[in-house]
């Protein structure tokens, strides 16, 4: 938040009109820096979530099989049963 503060006020304070002086070249380093610190702190963020995904998914796994529910049993009877009512 505060690198996108500087940067925009970097801009607002460029004066691209007149270039001589040390102004321009202030204003560009700080917004080339605050640029940079940007994308750090992005790559940085990136890569702890990418780790909190490896260790969300790894905590979901579980060492034991899935018990599945015991499969219904088919009866040929059970067709008769209904027309039957």
């Amino acid at each position: 938040m505060l690198s996108a503060l500087v940067a925009i006020i970097a801009l607002l304070l460029d004066p691209s009109k007149s270039p001589e002086g040390w102004l321009p070249v202030a204003v560009r380093w700080a917004f080339e820096l605050t640029l940079l610190i940007a994308v750090v702190k992005f790559v940085r963020l990136s890569s702890l979530f990418f780790e909190v995904l490896m260790v969300a998914a790894k905590s979901a796994e579980d060492d034991k099989p899935n018990k599945l529910a015991p499969a219904p049993e088919v009866s040929k009877y059970w067709a008769n049963k209904q027309q039957a009512s």
